[in-house]
């Protein structure tokens, strides 16, 4: 997934993931564990290589 990002005239696109854990109890559906996390392109971490 990406989402977009944007302040004042700067944008940007950052790829996402995101896991839930979900158990169906009573007829409703309960969040048990969440995670989420971006992926922040290589040009933008210090000492990294860019493809």
């Amino acid at each position: 997934m990406t989402i977009d990002l944007s302040v004042g005239e700067n944008q940007a696109q950052m790829r996402m993931a995101m896991t839930l854990v979900l158990e169906k109890s009573s007829g409703k559906w309960k969040v048990l564990h969440e995670h989420d996390s971006l992926q922040f392109p290589q040009g933008d971490i210090p000492g990294a290589e860019a493809n």
